[in-house]
């Protein structure tokens, strides 16, 4: 009734739009497809087809829903329409469910999605029934299959010459970029040979360097961006003099306040490195400097080596010219290496802040960064440098009068305790938020709303060993100082019985919980057992089984069976009728809704109710369970035998209340599970079955599956009766319509000849007349052209013009989000129709 109010809604522009641009119509409507129901599902693909069609937001929203809906685990609803196609007889649902398909799959301007949706069905296997239908003698499936492969050959026809223009545009970005590059390692080369041999070159090999290990990903792009930035700025100022590097940084980075290092300052060099030159520049200002300098005395040469010691180390190189050497800093020399003048240790005059690094051994210093340069020509203002980093000494006046106040030294907590084992503890205190003293009345007072189930297990997994305990008893010093998890041991050591006490809280904690699963258990296999032995209607099945049995099996040696075990009901469903559309137990089934048609019930549905239940309970896990409560139980009662003290008369009270319910509860329990042994040895020796093998959960399991399938199969024989009906009315009413036409054509004849007669026409025909009928509704309409092929016809008719109008393949790239991955969906939906081919 929904449905015919819909198609109502539907039947007009307005509603198509209306409810087409809703995602939760098409989705909703998507979704009922997963239904049995097969009159329901051809029309759902009617309604579907023409929304798909009509409004593209309906489209896309229905390839959404196609793609979303997951059917069980590995399932989805392209499985289930592409195999109704096959386990479906009626013509009208295939005529329909084929329409939908090319809508669904046609019905977009985009090629990518086109050949993704369409090879979502022919993966399922749709392509190994396109044959049939073309050759079927139902004309509309004839339609839809030929409008079916029309349609996935054009698309391969467009997506080929989609392919040719990507190719070709790819091929031609591919020149561009070779030439490109072959343009930048042109250039590269000519600047390369311009300054080999100059002096410029060395700087040049550290500027590429540097630049190789800037970061070329996105987040580099700025860093790029202002080395050009630096780079076109240092090109505007060529006059400014090479030496002047302050001027030179001032322009570049005017606020960052650069200043000069000292070793790029003027100055003559020392001596020039092989295979270059001085400037004449240098080499006046070298001259004026050495001119305007007093002369200094050289340093002596080094004393004489011992007899058979190793060689004294070279002179120290003499200072700048130009200016005297520094004074020497008084301090030990350190053993230099190979090549190198010794080097004085430096003592400050006050005592001066740490720098933590980490000298390089003089033995590895050669070949480094540091055999090459020196700290000898940095200029440093100790005194200024002292004043900044030397570590501050308060006065005793700033003592006395409070003016430095001294840090106070936290004391360092005694730990006895193994590393691990105390950061364990402590992270499970940390957890609790309370203190040792609330922990320990909670223990004696079992105060189950301050401590959980888990924390208590977390307390006996972490009880004091012996060693512990031996340990903590013996220690004499402060125990305030002594670390978290040391004072929590020797707060729980405090507690009598801790063990015993811990374990029967622990008991008292979970004792409803396990008792309210082992009771529903326990009931629901003594239940399962009294039904099974007292159920009619299963003994009427399995009577019917046993008559059915002997009589397939008559002639062999399975044949003339007095009995059969239970699991002989599973297989039912294997034994296929004739037409294989229906099982023997089907055939079961039907006989008994036909000798219990009157009441419209089966007994044997409504008479074994607790074997569900029963299926899911393992007796051996049951009985398990029961041994740990009364064996915890028994502990329990020795934990109250033992608690005696006068700190403890509340603890004993609860302990105790708590003994006696739970006694009274598990007894109960354990008679009732005790008997069960009895009957399930019953039931197994009334079915015949080995009562030393026998397994309750097996048994149960089979009889559950059975009892399930035996109701399903009661709705399959509904169903097949239901579409029998329908098909014995769609036969009758397809009768009267044809009787109905042929009157209507012979009364057509009759009225055309008596006109023509009454005319004096002499001339004999059939004129065609307009018939008064009533205009059809817009998705009737669409119904309609989508029956026929037409509306498809069309579309790829508009979509050829397209792409004879426009440049090759520029049309269809509008269409195209990603060539590479339509291609991949090409070569498959190829591959699949070789196979079927």
């Amino acid at each position: 009734q929904c449905l015919r109010c819909l198609s109502a809604l539907l039947q007009n522009e307005a509603g198509l739009e209306t409810l087409g641009d809703v995602s939760s119509t098409v989705t909703h409507l998507i979704a009922s497809l997963d239904t049995s129901n097969i009159l329901l599902r051809t029309h759902l693909f009617d309604i579907l087809a023409a929304l798909c069609v009509y409004n593209a937001n309906s489209l896309q929203y229905a390839i959404n829903a196609l793609e979303a809906y997951k059917l069980g685990e590995d399932g989805s609803l392209f499985d289930l329409i592409v195999t109704s196609l096959e386990s479906e007889e009626e013509e009208d649902y295939k005529v329909a469910c084929l329409t939908f398909i090319n809508a669904v799959v046609n019905a977009s301007e985009n090629l990518d999605t086109r050949v993704r949706v369409r090879l979502q069905f022919v993966r399922r296997g749709l392509l190994r029934f396109l044959k049939s239908f073309r050759e079927s003698e139902v004309y509309p499936l004839r339609v839809q299959a030929f409008v079916f492969e029309e349609e996935m050959n054009d698309d391969e026809t467009e997506f080929t010459g989609v392919l040719l223009t990507a190719r070709e545009n790819m091929a031609e970005n591919q020149k561009e970029e070779a030439a490109r590059v072959a343009d930048t390692v042109k250039a590269f080369n000519m600047l390369l040979d311009k300054l080999k041999g100059t002096r410029i070159q060395r700087p040049f090999a550290n500027i590429l360097k540097d630049l190789a290990r800037m970061p070329v990903d996105r987040s580099g792009m700025d860093v790029w961006g202002f080395v050009q930035q630096v780079v076109e700025k240092a090109l505007e100022l060529r006059t400014v003099e090479p030496r002047e590097v302050s001027t030179v940084m001032g322009h570049l980075i005017p606020s960052t306040g650069y200043r000069t290092p000292r070793s790029e300052r003027t100055r003559p060099s020392r001596s020039a490195p092989a295979g270059e030159e001085t400037t004449q520049e240098e080499t006046k200002k070298a001259e004026d400097s050495t001119t305007t300098a007093p002369e200094t005395p050289a340093p002596p040469p080094p004393p004489p080596p011992p007899p058979g010691g190793p060689p004294a180390p070279p002179p120290p190189p003499p200072g700048p010219p130009g200016a005297p050497p520094p004074p020497p800093i008084p301090g030990v020399r350190i053993p230099a290496p190979e090549g190198h003048p010794p080097k004085e240790t430096v003592i400050p005059k006050r005592k001066m802040k740490q720098f933590n690094w980490s000298k390089v051994p003089v033995a590895k210093i050669a070949h480094t960064f540091f055999s090459r340069h020196s700290d000898e020509d940095i200029d440093l203002d100790t005194d200024q440098f002292e004043d900044l980093f030397s570590v501050p000494e308060p006065s005793a006046a700033g003592l006395r009068m409070g003016a430095v106040r001294l840090p106070l030294t936290k004391i360092q907590a005694v730990t006895l305790l193994d590393m691990n084992r105390a950061n364990n503890i402590a992270i499970l205190l940390s957890r609790l938020r309370l203190s040792n003293d609330e922990i320990r009345k909670a223990i004696l007072t079992l105060d189950h709303n301050t401590l959980s189930v888990q924390e208590i297990k977390n307390f006996l997994n972490h009880m004091p060993t012996a060693e512990e305990r031996e340990m903590l008893e013996q220690y004499e010093g402060d125990r305030d100082q002594l670390g978290k998890a040391e004072q929590f041991f020797l707060m729980l050591l405090t507690i009598p019985r801790l063990e015993a006490r811990l374990r029967s809280f622990l008991y008292k904690q979970t004792f409803d919980e396990k008792m309210g699963e082992v009771r529903p258990e326990t009931e629901a296999l003594f239940d399962a057992c009294t039904e099974l032995r007292t159920s009619e209607g299963f003994a009427d099945v399995l009577k019917h089984v046993l008559r059915y049995g002997n009589y397939l099996n008559g002639g062999t040696l399975r044949g003339g069976a007095y009995g059969f075990k239970i699991d002989a009901l599973n297989k039912l469903e294997d034994v296929k009728s004739a037409d294989r559309k229906s099982t023997l137990l089907h055939f079961l089934a039907a006989q008994l809704s036909k000798k219990h048609a009157e009441s419209g019930r089966i007994p044997f549905l409504e008479e074994l109710l607790s074997v569900e239940k029963a299926s899911k309970v393992s007796l051996t896990a049951l009985q398990g369970t029961l041994s740990e409560l009364k064996k915890g139980l028994e502990q329990v009662k020795r934990e109250v035998i033992a608690s005696g003290g006068a700190e403890e008369v509340a603890y004993n009270y609860k302990l105790a209340d708590f003994v006696e319910r739970a006694e009274e509860e598990l007894t109960l329990v354990s008679e009732k599970a005790t008997s069960l042994d009895e009957k399930l040895t019953f039931i197994a020796e009334y079915f015949g079955e080995d009562a030393q093998t026998f397994n309750s959960e097996d048994f149960y399991g089979r009889l559950h599956n059975f009892h399930v399938a035996f109701a399903r199969a009661i709705r399959d024989n509904e169903r097949m009766e239901q579409a029998k009906k329908r098909a014995a009315l769609a036969s009758t009413a397809l009768e009267k319509t044809r009787e109905q036409r042929a009157m209507e054509g012979a009364r057509k004849r009759l009225e055309d000849a008596r006109d023509k007669v009454a005319e004096g026409s002499s001339k004999y025909g059939i004129m065609p007349g307009k018939a008064a009928s009533a205009q059809k509704g817009v998705v009737d309409a669409l119904i309609s052209m989508l029956g026929s092929g037409r509306v498809f016809k069309k579309q790829r008719e508009a979509r050829n013009s397209i792409r004879m109008n426009t440049d090759p393949g520029l049309a269809s790239l509008a269409h195209v989000s990603d060539v590479s991955e339509t291609a991949g969906h090409v070569d498959s939906l190829r591959l699949l129709r070789g196979v079927h081919a």
